[in-house]
């Protein structure tokens, strides 16, 4: 596994996403409004779930945002645009 960089992944710097097959599903945290439109051009499935509540009730902005990432060009995260690149990944024999 990868450790996620500490800032969104960019087209020329995608976070990094080992798969042993030629896709995978990827739940990126974003980090803004809940009520923004996922996936009206994209199309890959895409399910926004909430995150839940902090323990002291205050708001958190952040959600889940799932979508598949396919093997080839990095892919953008249909919510906040963060970039994902899926790399070939082998198991240990």
């Amino acid at each position: 596994m990868f450790r996620p960089k500490r800032y969104m992944g960019t087209k020329e710097d995608p976070n990094l996403v080992p798969s042993i097959t030629n896709k995978r599903i990827v739940g990126c945290v974003c980090e803004c409004s809940p009520s923004l439109p996922v996936c009206l051009s994209c199309p890959c499935v895409c399910v926004s779930i909430l995150a839940p509540m902090p323990v002291h009730g205050e708001e958190d902005n952040s959600y889940v945002v799932w979508f598949w990432l396919h093997k080839g060009e990095a892919q953008r995260c249909p919510s906040c645009g963060a970039h994902y690149k899926l790399i070939p990944h082998e198991l240990p024999h």
